[in-house]
């Protein structure tokens, strides 16, 4: 009786499959899965947090929470936005999320009943200065406590509060670490030229409890984020032949610690859903 002949299953290398991917032309058309984490923020009219999360149906639902947020930071990334209105219909400009003011990034353009389209590209800087209107919002990644899932949540934080974010990183010495410590987020309440609004505030608490949990977290959350940065790096080649490069020429210093720091939460802001935002 003959032998049937035995085949060998090849096991392709990383490189070999990354490679076959980006001929088939697959890394064209693929979108990396999007992380759908509830989302935190601060309501700057009228003090309350509210998380948004995505219900059984795939539809996003918004709650009040208690008066303070209380858990630890894994990530720190930024974005873009805007909010208009233009002959009667509402649109938003945004970027890809980015890890600062030095980075290279994509801006979007959403109308009212519309996907979101390119619209530019170029670094922060440049980008600011053509679109004016772009506020900067940090977005925090944070294990949240108390809870028994092990949550992770994206916390929005914006106006004043940003000045509160970067008064409280520089609380920490040079041997201590964000991921090391509890961390309590709060309200204070103030007065302004546009009327009464809130803003965030930062407590630095006690070490955690289970390092070894927020090593995990943070190591899903930056393999994801890497997954999505390599994305918009094929968007920005995509959008070479729409926008010429040109010689980017701006003065490098770190504006956005007080540029934004002082404008209060208004009703524009508060239009823009960060679930519109892909990332």
């Amino acid at each position: 009786m003959d032998k049937k002949e035995k085949k060998v299953k090849k096991e392709l290398t990383e490189e070999e499959v990354n490679e076959l991917a980006d001929l088939s032309g697959e890394n064209n058309v693929k979108t990396p899965k999007k992380l759908n984490l509830a989302t935190i923020k601060l309501n700057g009219k009228d003090g309350k947090f509210y998380k948004n999360e995505m219900n059984d149906e795939g539809k996003f639902e918004q709650t009040e929470i208690q008066e303070e947020v209380t858990g630890v930071v894994l990530k720190i990334r930024r974005v873009l936005t805007a909010y208009r209105k233009e002959q009667g219909k509402s649109y938003i400009l945004f970027t890809n999320q980015h890890n600062s003011w030095k980075d290279k990034v994509v801006l979007f353009e959403k109308k009212e009943g519309e996907r979101a389209k390119l619209k530019d590209k170029g670094m922060v800087p440049e980008i600011r200065e053509k679109y004016p209107e772009l506020r900067v919002r940090q977005v925090v990644y944070f294990l949240l406590y108390p809870g028994v899932r092990n949550e992770v949540v994206k916390l929005v934080i914006r106006g004043k509060g940003l000045s509160s974010l970067f008064q409280f990183f520089n609380e920490f010495e040079n041997d201590e670490h964000l991921f090391e410590y509890e961390v309590k987020v709060g309200v204070q309440r103030e007065e302004g030229d546009l009327g009464e609004y809130y803003f965030n505030v930062f407590e630095k608490l006690g070490g955690v409890s289970d390092i070894e949990l927020v090593q995990e977290k943070i190591k899903e959350i930056a393999s994801a984020i890497e997954e999505f940065d390599n994305h918009y790096k094929q968007k920005d080649k995509e959008m070479e032949e729409q926008f010429s490069e040109g010689n980017i020429d701006y003065k490098e210093k770190e504006k956005d610690k007080t540029e934004d720091s002082n404008i209060p939460v208004v009703e524009d802001d508060d239009e823009i859903d960060v679930n519109d935002i892909p990332f």
